[in-house]
């Protein structure tokens, strides 16, 4: 076990730095590469990663936190084009998704058979988070997707600080990367959704889990029609 001090982080967690250059994210992707586990930080509360495409790899992730096999391992993509790689939605469809990127948001999407079965706990679906700063993104852009479950044993509180996640986990984790307390401090709003065939347009939502975002909010978010780019008029 290792713990990784942030070289920049005081006492919060800060998300507009550069993360991709920090030592300690290379050292974290070393251990993941070789199937091992990273503690990371979010902006909600810390997460428990490992390569996400790999079985041998989530099976740890089940063992360490006590998770029961029938529930499911959410995901951390760093972009919305990550949604396209592990769900079956349109890059339309992922384009106005990505609009909330930045907010506490967990979307459950229809699984490409890509995604291992052990992900989905004999479920069709898969949560996603996508996370676009922070030392999650500059995991992700090295590795792929990684595991975005909390680092906690399972049914117990989510770990805002490093200290709380080694109390819990301790050696069972390879590297802890340490970057102060997150800002949100409680888990993202987990959102199922379902889309009208092949269009922008939100058939159904349904809350899995009420985060900082209400789960009113949120479909009233999703209720906003995108923006579309006039087409330049031709000259005569």
């Amino acid at each position: 076990m290792k713990v990784i001090k942030c070289p920049v982080s005081k006492d919060e967690a800060s998300f507009e730095k550069d993360c991709a250059s920090c030592p300690g994210i290379a050292e974290a992707c070393k251990v993941l590469d070789a199937m091992g586990l990273v503690v990371y930080p979010t902006d909600t509360v810390y997460g428990l990663a490992c390569l996400a495409l790999y079985p041998e790899a989530v099976d740890k992730v089940y063992r360490v936190k006590g998770r029961p096999v029938d529930s499911p391992i959410t995901v951390t993509v760093s972009g919305p084009e990550g949604l396209l790689e592990l769900t079956s939605i349109t890059p339309e469809q992922a384009k106005f998704l990505g609009r909330l990127t930045g907010e506490p948001i967990t979307w459950v999407l229809p699984a490409l058979d890509i995604v291992p079965k052990r992900l989905l706990a004999g479920g069709r679906t898969l949560g996603v988070r996508i996370l676009s700063k922070g030392c999650a993104a500059a995991i992700v852009d090295r590795v792929g997707p990684i595991t975005a479950t909390s680092a906690n044993v399972h049914g117990r509180r989510s770990a805002r600080k490093v200290e709380d996640a080694v109390a819990a986990l301790g050696e069972a984790v390879d590297i802890y990367l340490d970057c102060g307390k997150t800002p949100i401090g409680i888990p993202s709003t987990v959102a199922e959704v379902v889309f009208d065939g092949e269009k922008v347009k939100v058939k159904s939502i349904r809350i899995i889990r009420e985060g900082s975002i209400g789960g009113e909010a949120l479909k009233e978010m999703l209720k906003a029609k995108p923006k579309l780019k006039k087409k330049p008029v031709p000259r005569k």
